[in-house]
């Protein structure tokens, strides 16, 4: 296949490369999403914290008092961390520039990693044939097994030129993926993953999601590309009635994308609904799958 020009292929640029590049606008994670969290979990612990004061939660109170009690503090603990992180100059997902995309691969919420890493993605416009909404509706199974809960999922898909080369891009989200942060009590890192290299040639930004609340919504990203790219209105729905009468190949892609957009535990759940798995077993097959797949 032939190679585009040099000015069409993507380039990979620290944060500190990328924050200096000149942008028209700019997407990110809902700041007030995480806000309205911390603000629940704050008000509840507050409770907790006025009926020890006034006296109806001393030591004689129950383990289910005690253990709500410290289960909302180590919640609280990570809304405050999560609404910190979004109010930080990190979080941002897509920039567009003059001539190219700036797609951030790393989530805000792992901002303390090292700062040498390529975590964007400058996507030129010539390398790219369009964009478009993607949304997925998946029937996915409870915490009782049955399948009954419904995922909804929206992204924006930028569909690459062919010759444009993913490869290092898809890389560097595999090693993004791979990556722990030094902590306390040996290692840490946030399972959010904004970004996936679906297929050859389209990089999938998560939009809403269990984990994501992308402001400006995707209409507003599609309108601000108009002139500059190729811009599909009409969104790819992939709709999913029950995820356990699809063939293998369609629930394991759609347990590979699980796991991509962060949500390891609901794949896990899911492999052992469908397959009828035990803990371990299912958390093996989820990673193998996520490890094989490009």
């Amino acid at each position: 296949m032939d190679r585009l020009d040099p000015d069409s292929e993507i380039a990979l640029l620290t944060m500190a490369e990328a924050q200096g590049l000149p942008f028209s606008a700019s997407f990110r994670q809902s700041r007030l999403a995480h806000g309205v969290i911390t603000l629940v979990l704050t008000v509840l612990f507050g409770g907790f914290l006025g009926a020890w004061a006034a006296g109806v939660m001393g030591p004689e109170a129950g383990f289910f008092w005690w253990a709500g009690f410290l289960a909302i503090a180590l919640f609280l603990r990570l809304a405050w961390g999560s609404y910190r992180a979004a109010c930080g100059p990190a979080n941002w997902v897509m920039r567009i520039a003059d001539d190219a995309l700036l797609v951030k691969f790393r989530s805000f919420l792992n901002h303390r990693f090292p700062a040498k890493d390529p975590v964007v993605a400058r996507i030129p416009f010539r390398a790219v044939k369009g964009v478009s909404m993607y949304g997925a509706r998946r029937v996915l199974p409870d915490s009782e097994g049955a399948m009954v809960r419904v995922d909804w999922s929206r992204s924006l898909d930028i569909e690459l030129r062919p010759g444009v080369d993913t490869e290092p891009l898809r890389e560097a989200v595999r090693h993004e993926r791979q990556s722990w942060e030094p902590a306390l009590m040996g290692k840490k890192r946030s399972n959010h993953f904004p970004i996936q290299v679906a297929g050859d040639h389209v990089v999938r930004i998560a939009w809403r999601g269990a984990q994501d609340r992308v402001v400006p919504r995707v209409d507003a990203a599609l309108d601000a590309l108009i002139g500059r790219v190729d811009v599909r209105r009409r969104p790819k729905i992939e709709n999913q009635e029950r995820l356990d009468r699809a063939s293998t190949e369609v629930q394991e892609n759609a347990l590979i994308d699980l796991v991509r957009r962060g949500d390891k535990i609901t794949a896990v759940r899911t492999a052992r609904a469908l397959y009828g798995m035990g803990l371990a077993e299912a958390k093996r097959f989820v990673e193998e799958l996520d490890g094989n797949a490009p």
